[in-house]
């Protein structure tokens, strides 16, 4: 403890009190002068609604709760004659981030002169009723339904500084205390764990990465979650932050190549591909899911369909744009963006096909018709079909070498369509193949919706899907019991059906 010979000795048992019980609070700034300075935060008992006064007199009350407060900086002179005759003189009182206004910095200077009663000394008391906030119910700015009243010409601004001071001491509280690990059942202080936002539940650092990279090393990014029960029940995600947390990741981690083949470690090294490697992974995952998505013609990157539905009647839903490439383009007709009001033109081989199929019961007729009506628009279809049939059935009227002449003609355009365009268009019809084909042969796994295979003849009709789903392939029944037996490999007669569609044989 320094010495304080400025100081009487009854003012030097005080501060010597005072700097015990709080020593990060009080600071004596000069060897000579008889002057303290209290660096005050304020802590309030229970989370506090805020509302708030602009000068102009209009009072906003924002749905934001507090329970930490800036620090209070009084600077106080002790006279000689304090404590027995005369106060402790306040020279000067500040709040941090001005939450205080320079009125109730005055109110609160005043209440603290009230405190004092001769003979007693008052500054552990004045410490106590700053740091506690019980001088804000005492100057009536915080009602007894937690409301707390503040003056400032700019609410957000000050909410957000409040949000900011208030993180880092819930982070400062956190790091300094301890915690027990649901993995390990050890207890560590809180610098090596992490507490999940969202849930809560609190892990160390080392158990919950090791579970992430193994995870992530599987191909599973639904794994990357809180190992809570409650949380796998609920499946809970772990979001960006926490993983890059918990990895330790810093912005030029990131940029570390991945090479999908490869099993990573827990080491500083591996933590930015392995980070990078999820966010693959999961966008991956993202778009299988995504029934709005589509793939961008010139680069093939996935592009999953926009967060917010767009008003279909605008024609602003079919507009995409790559993130890759930045080549902005419809999704429907795969050409470069055309205007939300311009119709998407179809092509040759699909008007020949939409003409066809009722005639010669090409494939499924009826859900291709339905499917490109829907995708294109009904009415949009039947005014190009109607343009284009009477060309066809003169073609069509002109015996086989009019046929011919047509297809003739058709490729032609292809070719000349391919050579102008180059190789995207080649690459955007086995797309549209591709989607086609998924559709007809694929099931929706009743969990994500994420289309599902099963190998033809002697595959097993009980899946499980990356999302963890268990579902019947044959009729889409989710297996309600996942410790049923999936019945391929043993006599029905004798075992349960893992559902009871009937067709699961």
């Amino acid at each position: 403890m320094q010495e304080i010979k400025q100081f009487t000795e009854s003012q030097q048992e005080e501060i010597f009190t005072v700097q015990s019980i709080y020593p990060e609070f009080v600071v004596i700034p000069s060897k000579k002068k008889p002057i303290l300075i209290l660096n005050i935060p304020v802590e309030l008992p229970n989370a506090t609604k805020l509302s708030f006064t602009t000068p102009d007199e209009i009072r906003v009350q924002e749905d934001a709760t507090m329970s930490f407060f800036p620090p209070i900086t009084v600077t106080i002179t002790l006279p000689s004659e304090y404590p027995d005759e005369k106060p402790a003189s306040i020279e000067h009182i500040t709040a941090k981030t001005s939450w205080l206004s320079v009125l109730q910095l005055e109110q609160l200077e005043a209440h603290l002169f009230s405190l004092w009663q001769p003979g007693i000394p008052v500054l552990y008391e004045w410490l106590e009723s700053i740091r506690s906030g019980q001088f804000l119910i005492d100057m009536r700015l915080l009602s007894p339904d937690s409301l707390l009243s503040l003056q400032h010409p700019s609410p957000r601004i000050l909410i957000l500084q409040l949000s900011i001071y208030a993180r880092q001491v819930e982070a400062q509280q956190f790091a300094q205390s301890n915690h027990d690990c649901a993995i390990c059942l050890s207890s560590h202080k809180g610098s090596i764990c992490i507490k999940l936002s969202g849930c809560n539940h609190i892990f160390c650092r080392p158990c919950l990465s090791d579970f992430w990279v193994s995870a992530i090393n599987d191909g599973d990014p639904s794994r990357v979650r809180c190992p809570d029960i409650e949380c796998i029940r609920a499946k809970r995600e772990a979001t960006v932050d926490d993983v890059r947390t918990v990895f330790n990741i810093s912005p030029h981690m990131e940029s570390s190549p991945v090479d999908s083949d490869k099993g990573f470690k827990n080491s500083p090294e591996d933590r930015g591909i392995l980070f990078k490697k999820w966010i693959q992974l999961r966008e991956r995952r993202d778009l299988a899911r995504d029934k709005h998505a589509t793939y961008c013609p010139v680069c093939q990157e996935g592009i999953r369909g926009p967060l917010e539905a767009a008003d279909e009647t605008s024609g602003w839903h079919r507009y995409r744009i790559c993130q890759s490439c930045k080549f902005s383009f419809c999704k429907t007709c795969k050409k470069a963006w055309h205007g939300p009001q311009n119709v998407c033109l179809l092509t040759q081989d699909q008007l020949l096909r939409y003409v066809k199929d009722p005639e010669e019961n090409f494939g499924e007729p009826t859900s291709w018709i339905k499917d490109l009506e829907n995708e294109y628009g009904a009415e949009n279809v039947k005014e190009q079909v109607d343009t284009f049939l009477p060309q066809y059935l003169k073609q069509k009227a002109s015996a086989v070498t009019g046929e011919e002449r047509a297809t003739d003609r058709y490729y032609n355009e292809f070719m000349e369509e391919l050579n102008y365009y180059g190789q995207p268009q080649v690459w955007n019809k086995h797309i549209k193949a591709s989607e086609l084909w998924i559709r007809r042969h694929a099931v929706p796994c009743p969990g994500c919706k994420a289309p599902t295979l099963r190998i033809p003849d002697y595959g097993c009709n009980m899946m499980r899907c990356i999302c963890g789903e268990k579902f019947c392939w044959a009729c889409g029944t989710t297996a309600e019991n996942p410790r049923l037996t999936c019945p391929c490999y043993f006599d029905w007669d004798d075992l349960p059906m893992a559902c009871d569609c009937g067709i699961c044989a």
